[in-house]
């Protein structure tokens, strides 16, 4: 049976999109974890990964995706942005 997924909003925390996924009957999640137009990587400490793992539990761990943010450019000639771009590509992965 195919996987089907859907891009769910994760306002509030990485977590709460187990259930906006479950919600719409998604098998696999994919959200951006910053805004799409912001540079960085997400910020997690230990209470965030808990609360995270602990929703993982709870909704069968589907498959989880970050989409990253829009502005990452590696091919182009400004140094400035492909160095933004590397950073933030990093830090999602």
């Amino acid at each position: 049976m195919p996987i089907l997924g859907a891009h769910v909003d994760s306002s509030g925390g990485l977590h709460n999109a187990f259930e906006r996924a479950k919600a719409m009957d998604a098998d696999a999640i994919q959200c951006h974890p910053t805004p799409p137009g912001f540079w960085g990587s997400p910020k997690l400490d230990e209470t965030r990964i808990a609360t995270f793992k602990e929703a993982a539990d709870k909704y069968g761990h589907p498959p989880f995706y970050f989409h990253a943010v829009y502005l990452i450019n590696l091919a182009g000639d400004d140094a400035t942005l492909r160095q933004r771009s590397e950073s933030t590509l990093t830090g999602y992965l």
